[in-house]
């Protein structure tokens, strides 16, 4: 008789998760073929095994190609990778660590798509625009009221599960430090925003309205060419709902996206993130909010 012990799967729910050498392999069958690959890592399905109450489960195994530089860049992205999960916004997260080449991974809830294999289908296999729209507008208001900011929003960093027929659970991945910050450790130096404090209306909003719409047009410039390439009939991905937004939380959300700092890590100004992936000629942010919206940001 096969005796079952634990439930090898518990989501991790402490921002301040202890990062340690591990070895996951003990209750993981991690297949050999990848399912996706990036810059630093590559990522693999996993099974948990017999002996684990929860066996047959299937998880996401994420490592790293090398041994880790900097420890402390894998930790942060891991306490944001929970409080993603905690919020809704991303994958469960049930354990990170460090292997025995020192590369850091992670084991994560599983999605085993990302958005940007599922628009590369055929035209009536790939999901439609509007139900891209809907998808990825969840985790990002909810990463807006968790107090998260990030710029590398693309197709490749929002994962995917179907729910059933023409639905689907979208969520957000991969946020190092390099690109994200917790709003309350944003902001803007005076010297950039003398030029339009005055053209400031005083109009209702708030740290989580700017923070939605300051994603929405990260997630909308760093995926036009992909727009332009399977969905050239339509706007911009959310320019009707960036163009809706108050004239003050669109100046602030702008701003932060041209001028933005994090006094807590080392945050890339957001502007070269959609300067680099949209490929074109991005002045300065009136440019960028003229790409999305086709409008003039008028004073």
């Amino acid at each position: 008789m096969r005796i079952v012990n634990m439930l090898c799967l518990k989501p991790v729910k402490n921002e301040n998760f202890v990062v340690k050498k591990k070895n996951y392999g003990n209750y993981l069958k991690i297949d050999k073929k990848k399912v996706g690959s990036g810059s630093y890592n590559v990522v693999y399905p996993a099974t948990v095994k017999d002996k684990c109450k929860d066996s047959g489960t299937k998880v996401i195994y994420r490592v790293g190609k090398d041994s880790l530089d900097d420890v402390s860049y894998f930790k942060q992205e891991i306490k944001m990778a929970i409080k993603m999960s905690n919020n809704g916004a991303g994958p469960k997260v049930y354990g990170a660590g460090i292997d025995s080449k020192n590369r850091g991974f992670l084991v994560m809830e599983y999605f085993p798509y990302s958005v940007r294999e599922l628009i590369g289908r055929a035209k009536k296999d790939r999901p439609s625009f509007s139900v891209i729209e809907m998808s990825l507008r969840i985790p990002i208001k909810k990463m807006a009221k968790a107090g998260i900011f990030c710029s590398d929003l693309k197709f490749r960093n929002a994962v995917a599960r179907q729910e059933g027929r023409g639905k689907w659970n979208f969520k957000l991945i991969d946020f190092g430090e390099d690109f994200c910050a917790f709003g309350e450790n944003l902001y803007v130096p005076d010297k950039f925003k003398k030029e339009y404090q005055h053209h400031i209306k005083g109009s209702k909003t708030s740290i989580t309205d700017i923070l939605y719409c300051a994603m929405l047009i990260m997630m909308s410039i760093n995926s036009e060419k992909s727009r332009e390439n399977y969905y050239k009939s339509e706007k911009p991905f959310f320019s009707k709902e960036i163009k809706n937004f108050s004239y003050d939380t669109k100046i602030y959300a702008l701003l932060i996206i041209a001028y933005g700092k994090s006094n807590s890590n080392k945050m890339l100004r957001p502007i070269s993130q959609a300067k680099h992936y949209y490929k074109g000629n991005i002045e300065n942010f009136e440019k960028l909010y003229e790409i999305i919206t086709k409008e003039t940001l008028k004073k």
